[in-house]
């Protein structure tokens, strides 16, 4: 996995909660935590992240992993902007719905 999407989660975690919380998460975790955004990760080190996120806010794993992934989506958008296309007409670049909650919001490049 992209180091860029443990960055995202960090960049959640930090302006829901606190910098303090992120690193009581990555104790929790087990993990290393130095996530670089280019660098690959093994996927098995979002698992115990995600739990110990929902361990810290209480609530269940799949409830952490879906806010991850809709707060986060406003994250990655900042980090990469060319992802996002909402004006963009459909040329030999595929696209396909970039956000669950404002689906008629922009799209995603796929090369």
């Amino acid at each position: 996995m992209k180091g860029i999407l443990f960055n995202v989660v960090q960049d959640v975690v930090t302006e829901a909660l606190s910098a303090d919380a992120w690193d009581d998460v990555l104790d929790a975790a087990g993990v290393p935590g130095s996530y670089t955004s280019l660098g690959t990760y093994p996927d098995t080190d979002l698992a115990p992240i995600v739990q110990a996120i929902a361990d810290l806010a209480d609530l269940s794993f799949e409830e952490t992993l879906r806010l991850a992934g809709v707060l986060g989506f406003e994250h990655l958008a900042r980090r990469n902007p060319a992802l996002i296309c909402p004006d963009s007409p459909p040329s030999t670049t595929a696209m396909r719905c970039a956000s669950p909650t404002r689906p008629s919001e922009g799209c995603v490049r796929w090369p």
